[in-house]
């Protein structure tokens, strides 16, 4: 696994097993690189977004709703710039 300073992990939530996989690579990935940031979003994160707050590892989980957020103040401040 290479060493990056920033991992964005795309999960997945189907099964309980999907979930179990991810929260075993997101455990991985902080292992390996113990400085990197971690960014948790997909499925899972919109399911059950508390849990992996709450997990050792994860330095921010992103929801649609913070998505949504993150979009309106970048559209917001170009404006603003213009």
């Amino acid at each position: 696994m290479s060493s990056f300073l920033y991992y964005v992990i795309n999960t997945c939530t189907v099964t309980s097993a999907s979930d179990e996989k991810s929260r075993q690579y997101i455990k991985k990935v902080r292992r390996k690189n113990p400085g990197a940031t971690v960014v948790v979003t997909g499925c899972y994160a919109e399911a059950d977004a508390e849990t992996l707050e709450k997990m050792e590892g994860v330095d921010y989980v992103i929801t649609k709703t913070e998505e949504a957020r993150r979009d309106t103040c970048e559209s917001t401040k170009r404006s603003q710039n213009e």
